[in-house]
């Protein structure tokens, strides 16, 4: 079995598998079937660098260079669906759709959140095309 079986073989699962530095997470709603965690393991590498040449260009590019291009890129996520990545607010132009459109500036906000909080949030965009704002109360304001 190669890489992108093994990657497909995820997705079939309804898992979840990416790249964290040198490392491979894995997530799913239940848990994965053994063998399919050990042939992870056994192809780790090969599986990382077929996650990363399926994310070139954009995959190790850092979110301030993308910040700085005027470019949308459209993502398919088995967990979200589709949804768009766009430099800034100047960018949603090149966006022809009812997906949710996600800046950079926005995307910088979701990381680290807790996953429930990310479904939450996305759930709103989706449903309301919100902005997502990072607004902090004011000195007395609590």
């Amino acid at each position: 079995m190669n890489a992108p079986e093994i990657i497909r073989e995820v997705e079939r699962a309804s898992g979840w598998i990416g790249i964290d530095g040198d490392d491979l997470i894995l997530r799913a709603d239940h848990p994965l079937d053994r063998g399919l965690v050990d042939r992870v393991r056994q192809h780790k590498q090969d599986v990382i660098e077929a996650l990363e040449s399926d994310l070139s260009p954009w995959g190790n590019l850092p979110l301030s260079d993308l910040e700085e291009m005027d470019v949308a890129i459209q993502i398919q996520s088995n967990v979200f669906g589709d949804l768009w990545l766009v430099s800034c607010e100047g960018s949603r132009r090149l966006t022809d759709t009812d997906d949710p459109v996600y800046t950079v500036p926005e995307a910088r906000m979701m990381i680290g959140l807790p996953e429930e909080l990310v479904r939450q949030i996305h759930s709103f965009k989706k449903t309301f095309g919100v902005v997502i704002e990072d607004v902090q109360p004011e000195e007395g304001q609590l």
